[in-house]
């Protein structure tokens, strides 16, 4: 004898013979109603519900909704009737038609029933409208042995998420992204991203994805909105040479300074940097080395004092010019 036969027989007996293996309590009122839900994907959600139902022991409950806009993907048992022989007759088991589902329970002590007793999930099968007219539950079974209790059969209490208003990634602010320095390797600088002046998270509100983005010259970055946002816009980034090195420095006469540092091949020229502190902020000089052969030049400076000195290269790019990072200090007592 198939299972289900096996199942469906014992079910049976139980119903017939309940009375037997119950001790006799009151019979207690209750509700039953379904909570339906549809998400935004177009998948509905639907929990059979009971409350207050107390000294249960046999059941048969049968639900049916609109098989033309619905299709049942998967049923599940509730919490509320943990402990109890269940059968569920519905399209998946191939035993109803969609469009109807028919759900049975028993158990030889009586039991309290309050939550859910059956989660069933749908797909949509067109963009349809739907209500909580689309489904409905009956009670053809709710007893305690041979004693029916009292039940209250209530509306289908329908929900549906709410259409959340996307916003386009173009309409976003993306902070411009500093100039880079060349390291040989693909560079992927990170962004900063607001919208209404909160900061949105790359990985849930947006992807970023990157290229050109290891030779010196101009790069790009695709950013694509997902979650709440959607569209996509490319922004551009530049890569600088890397920085020269300082090889010697010093001070050959009254208020000047003289150093020499490593050629840049790929530099258009180079920018020099003194001050009288280590943060480049009292007393500062810059100069600028058109000349990109040249690697050694003296700096015009206040004697007796102590300064540090720093320079980084830069190349022209889409007419203007992008500047890599700064050398480590270096420092020098001018004459």
């Amino acid at each position: 004898m198939k299972k289900s036969k096996v199942l469906s027989v014992i079910l049976t007996l139980l119903f017939v013979f309940g009375i037997n293996f119950c001790v006799a309590s009151a019979a207690g009122s209750g509700e039953i109603y379904l909570n339906a839900k549809k998400a935004r994907t177009g998948i509905v959600t639907v929990s059979c519900e009971v409350q207050g139902i107390e000294g249960l022991t046999n059941g048969k409950i049968r639900i049916r909704y609109a098989a033309e806009k619905l299709k049942l993907e998967r049923s599940e048992l509730g919490s509320a009737i943990a402990g109890f022989m269940t059968q569920i007759n519905d399209p998946i088991q191939g035993t109803k038609p969609e469009g109807e589902i028919v759900f049975a329970f028993a158990s030889s002590d009586a039991k309290k029933a309050e939550g859910s007793v059956l989660n069933l999930t749908f797909s949509m099968k067109d963009d349809v409208a739907l209500s909580g007219e689309d489904f409905s539950v009956s009670v053809e079974e709710l007893s305690n042995g041979t004693e029916k209790l009292p039940v209250q059969v209530t509306s289908t209490r329908y929900e549906q998420e709410k259409e959340i208003q996307k916003t386009n990634i173009t309409d976003v602010t993306i902070a411009p992204i500093p100039d880079q320095t060349y390291t040989g390797k693909k560079i992927r600088p990170a962004l900063t991203v607001t919208c209404n002046n909160a900061v949105l998270q790359a990985g849930k509100d947006y992807t970023v994805s990157y290229s050109y983005n290891k030779k010196i010259g101009r790069a790009s970055v695709s950013v694509t909105g997902i979650g709440e946002y959607v569209g996509s816009r490319i922004v551009s980034f530049y890569i600088a040479p890397k920085a020269p090195s300082v090889k010697k420095i010093s001070s050959p006469s009254k208020k000047r300074i003289s150093l020499s540092w490593t050629k840049i091949k790929a530099a258009d020229g180079y920018q020099i940097q003194a001050a009288t502190n280590k943060s480049f902020t009292k007393k500062v000089k810059t100069f600028k080395i058109k000349e990109k052969s040249i690697t050694k030049t003296i700096l015009k400076v206040k004697g007796k004092r102590k300064y540090y000195v720093r320079i980084r290269s830069y190349k022209k790019i889409d007419g203007g010019y992008r500047y890599g990072a700064y050398s480590p200090s270096k420092k020098v007592r001018v004459k």
